[in-house]
Formats: C-alpha cells, structure tokens, sequence
C-alpha cells in the first residue's frame, strides 16, 4: 500500500449543516485532554454533551469546538460495524438544540488506529511568490509543504488511526481508501476526504518588496 490509499477525515460543514460546542462542563473535563479523548487514550467516564452554535440540520458527521473532537450518526456506526472497518470507536454524547430539546442517535468518535510520527522531510517544500494585488502592493514570497506523510513502517494496518506522536497543533484523522470508498457508496454527508499527498501546509510569508519596489 502506498501513500495515495490513505487520506485525512474532516467535516465538510455544508450549508446548514449543524455544528456544536461543548457545554461548559463539559469543556471544563474536557480540557487539554482533546487529543487523548479522539485517539482513545483517556476513555471518558461520563457522557459528553455539546449544544447547538450553527446550523439546523444533523448529518452523518458534526464538528464541534474542539479541533479533533467529531459527531458520528447512528448510521456511520452501523456502515462501519457492518463493513468491518478496523481502528475505531466510540463514547456516548449527547447533543442540545434549542429550547432544551435532543438530538439522538449520535456518538463521539475515536480513532484508536496508529501510525508513526509525521515526518516533514517527505513533503516536497514550496516556495511561491505572490504577486501584489488589491491594496497590497507588497511582493510576497510563501512557503510550505506539499503532502502529508507518515512512518508507514509503524502504522498498525488500521482504517482509522492517528500519528502516535499528535502535537497540539495537529489534530490529524487519517483513513484508508476502504473508508473513503464505503462511505461514498453508502452517500454518508458531510465528510471531506483529502488525499494525503495534497494537503497544503503553510510554513512562512516573507515580504520581499516593500512599496517602493526596493527589496527588504
């Protein structure tokens, strides 16, 4: 298997797709514990509950306020139960619309799957000078990485899984292409599949003229 099977799970947030955040207790157990909770590390002991912020209508996927923290349906779970995918679970949540009403049927997902670290040197590095444009008369040089790799020598053969070493900045859902293709067949909505190879990584902006032309 190479690095054009695998690719990174978000949500899509479609139009009026509901979206949430957690109540203040919950955020409050949460912590700085985000990451933990989604690679199934800290296992929580209560239910979560999140509240409406945006959006009416619930789809198979919901983000919430926490980087790495997702909203499954009851759906997702039974596409992947009966699918056998491998690599993930769940914890119970319970979600709050308006006037103090529920949404059911939805649960929190983990992805206890691993791989190795991310490793930057596998990227391909890009530097880009942005022309001047609108009211910026400035000269721009960008760079960044092209491509999201991980050690697939340490990668447990999972569906779902996650780098062992995830930083706070991070956050990172990574699927085989099993998942992606499950999914698509059975029309699950609002998640997003981005091929790993193609994720954009901005590093650094640098001006290179200022507005008189003269470089910096």
């Amino acid at each position: 298997m190479d690095f054009s099977s695998f690719y990174r799970l978000c949500s899509a947030d479609k139009t009026n797709a509901l979206q949430v955040e957690a109540t203040p207790e919950t955020s409050a157990y949460i912590g700085r514990e985000t990451f933990a909770i989604t690679m199934g590390i800290n296992v929580p002991d209560r239910v979560l509950t999140f509240r409406r912020v945006v959006g009416k209508q619930p789809m198979d996927i919901i983000s919430s306020s926490f980087v790495s923290i997702y909203l499954i349906s009851g759906k997702v779970v039974d596409v992947l139960r009966d699918n056998r995918v491998t690599g993930w679970t769940t914890y119970p949540v319970l979600i709050k619309s308006n006037r103090d009403k529920f949404i059911d049927g939805y649960h929190g997902l983990v992805a206890c799957g691993r791989s190795g670290s991310i490793i930057d040197s596998m990227s391909k590095h890009i530097i880009e000078t942005i022309p001047p444009q609108g009211n910026r008369k400035t000269l721009l040089q960008r760079e960044a990485w092209l491509g999201l790799y991980f050690d697939i020598n340490i990668w447990d053969g999972c569906d779902f899984f996650m780098p062992a070493d995830i930083g706070e900045e991070t956050g990172h859902i990574f699927v085989t292409e099993k998942v992606v293709n499950i999914f698509r067949n059975k029309r699950l909505i609002n998640f997003n599949f981005t091929p790993l190879s193609t994720i954009y990584q901005p590093l650094s902006v640098h001006i290179l003229q200022n507005k008189d032309n003269s470089a910096e």
